[in-house]
């Protein structure tokens, strides 16, 4: 549920294991049937790696590299059923998928951005995000352009795009609608074809998810019209701004944001 009802430990938890590993993660491990699953990149040779961990003893089960030379997982994997689904981040970035259960690699997705988000998963599809900048050498800010992905689980075949001109980041997935962070506001896109439904103003921060909450859309973030903080509720269905609550502290990269029935958590 997201919510620790107490009461907190007594004193300092103690190490049940630890495994090094030799390179560098920053994504959150993803934790199913006794193991832990992550990635991350070597900071000597650039070699991409994904990883399952034994939950219990923290023994490696098995390591697996990306298809593409100097890659690294950026993000999250993302488990459903037998198969792993992890973002790969590469002068030809994309999602690898593998079997859970052995590292063995099922197929890899390239589409041409620099920039991937972690994948999302429901139903039978992979949902992704990425952008690039169309002409590097330029390097404005608003020469970019974004694309948000579903993909097929079992095959990798791409089912719709949505591309525009936008920095898109982490999305969340609805009943019927994707939503997706971006540096122009929030988008919401139909599941099942990837048209645009609206864009709102309001966007989480950079590496921020906004959170599906049955017929409301909840996030942490900024309004991009005025640049103030806060953490705001919109209508699912129509983007309308249902409520408000300003912060005047400094939100930043790595703010968390859950609902648990009818509470918002936000650090």
């Amino acid at each position: 549920s997201g919510a620790q009802p107490g009461p907190s430990p007594a004193s300092a938890p103690p190490e049940a294991w630890r495994a090094p590993t030799g390179w560098f993660s920053r994504a959150q491990p993803v934790v199913a049937r006794g193991l832990v699953f992550f990635g991350g990149f070597s900071l000597g040779g650039r070699q991409s790696v994904i990883e399952a961990l034994d939950s219990g003893r923290g023994g490696v089960r098995w390591q697996t590299t990306a298809p593409v030379g100097w890659a690294e997982i950026p993000d999250s994997p993302a488990l459903a059923g037998d198969l792993l689904f992890a973002p790969v981040q590469a002068p030809v970035s994309g999602v690898m998928a593998m079997v859970a259960w052995t590292g063995q690699p099922v197929w890899f997705a390239p589409f041409g951005f620099t920039s991937v988000t972690a994948p999302a998963v429901d139903g039978d599809a992979v949902f992704v995000a990425g952008w690039g900048v169309r002409n590097p050498r330029s390097g404005g800010l608003e020469d970019s352009v974004g694309s948000v992905f579903a993909l097929d689980q079992s095959t990798g075949r791409e089912r719709w795009r949505f591309v525009d001109g936008a920095r898109f980041g982490p999305l969340a997935v609805g009943r019927d609608m994707i939503y997706v962070s971006s540096n122009r506001g929030l988008y919401a896109l139909a599941r099942n074809s990837g048209q645009k439904r609206w864009q709102a103003r309001f966007t989480p921060l950079p590496g921020n998810t906004p959170v599906s909450a049955g017929d409301a859309v909840v996030l942490a973030g900024t309004d991009i019209t005025t640049g103030a903080t806060g953490v705001y509720a919109l209508d699912a269905a129509t983007g309308a701004l249902r409520w408000r609550v300003d912060l005047d502290v400094s939100l930043s990269v790595g703010l968390g944001t859950a609902v648990v029935g009818d509470t918002v958590y936000v650090t």
